[in-house]
């Protein structure tokens, strides 16, 4: 089977490195290529490395009519069996739909979708909605039952509709790679894996820990993700007072040996949908500190695996934090409770559960007349 997946970059974030995952998982079984509708991204030499072919970006500027024609090509000169659209961001399932009506050839065609809405995603809802009922989606993919229900609430038919949720590599934070990073050894490591976008909430984070820093001095911050390491952040870490007990990492491709290193696993967020690092760091065997939003409600429990607190209340997620650093038999508990959680989120059986669902999509579209 030969799938062409069609995001909107090759920059590191959660969707991108599902996609990355699957087309490893799938190597030798599913030949995969990538379209992405804008260039620029580190990720490009991954997914070569990972076996699949990187076309080049769809879009030459913002607004380019042409890009549905160049996916077309792609669709016919690669002779594409099914197209997978990677989230839902505007211009993706714009050249995914218009293109796969150029080319004119029976494509199966499928939405991954990473979001709910939100003021990072947009409203989305009314475009996945007319895609259904126009019969130009085969199926809609989500990572979670409580995603689902947002977007069924929104006019998304059931029908139609698959949850499979994302999974990680397992075997990557058993035998981690070491790591460049210079973190003090004396210090409890507590580490933040996200991107500075606006679902993210740096503010109570930042807030949350200078209240911690100013009752003790016995652990380290870690920010990582694509702007972590800005002049920006770097300014409101000082306003905070953190400078001498943060590392700002930005974006690497260390995060299992991070995470390795790192005692705890903080996430302050106003929206989540299934997130990636809270998995792998899991699977680390790393207790969780997240706020309490419906994405990580199929993830862990609370007090099991991690905590738990009320979003956007810098006070709560600083007595969380503090309990966890405080109590080193409680962390051990967590940890052990999250690696053999994060047992059920392999990548393989995210995996396996995609080439059902192609391998049905493709058989469908092939028999209709």
């Amino acid at each position: 089977m030969r799938v062409l997946m069609v995001p909107c970059d090759l920059r590191t974030g959660g969707a991108e490195m599902a996609a990355l995952d699957l087309i490893r998982a799938l190597r030798g079984r599913c030949e995969f290529f990538i379209a992405p509708v804008r260039g620029g991204g580190e990720l490009g030499e991954a997914f070569v490395a990972a076996g699949a072919t990187v076309c080049a970006p769809l879009a030459r500027w913002r607004y380019d009519p042409g890009g549905p024609f160049r996916l077309a090509g792609h669709l016919t000169r690669h002779a594409i069996d099914a197209l997978l659209v990677v989230d839902v961001a505007r211009n993706a399932m714009f050249h995914a739909r218009a293109g796969a009506t150029l080319c004119r050839r029976r494509i199966a065609r499928v939405c991954w979708c990473h979001s709910v809405p939100s003021p990072q995603a947009g409203r989305f809802v009314p475009r996945l909605r007319r895609a259904q009922q126009s019969g130009r989606l085969e199926a809609i993919v989500l990572l979670s039952r409580s995603q689902r229900d947002v977007l069924i609430a929104g006019g998304v038919r059931r029908r139609g509709t698959v949850v499979i949720p994302n999974g990680v590599d397992l075997s990557a934070a058993r035998t981690p790679r070491g790591i460049t990073l210079r973190l003090p050894p004396d210090k409890t490591i507590v580490v933040q894996v996200a991107n500075v976008m606006r679902d993210k909430d740096f503010p109570t984070l930042l807030d949350a820990v200078g209240r911690l820093a100013r009752t003790r001095d016995d652990f380290h911050l870690v920010l990582v993700g694509r702007g972590t390491d800005s002049p920006a952040m770097a300014r409101e870490v000082r306003r905070a007072g953190l400078e001498p007990i943060a590392t700002l990492a930005g974006c690497r491709d260390d995060v299992p040996g991070i995470l390795a290193a790192a005692d705890v696993f903080v996430l302050a967020t106003r929206s989540e949908v299934f997130n990636r690092s809270a998995l792998e760091a899991m699977a680390a065997g790393l207790p969780l500190v997240v706020s309490d939003v419906p994405g990580f409600s199929e993830v862990f429990t609370d007090e099991r695996e991690g905590l738990k607190v009320a979003p956007q209340r810098p006070a709560a997620l600083f007595e969380a934090l503090d309990t966890l650093l405080g109590d080193a038999a409680l962390r051990d508990r967590m940890s052990r409770a999250a690696r053999l959680r994060a047992r059920n989120f392999s990548r393989e059986r995210m995996a396996e559960a995609f080439e059902r669902l192609l391998t049905a999509a493709v058989a469908q579209v092939r028999g209709r007349r």
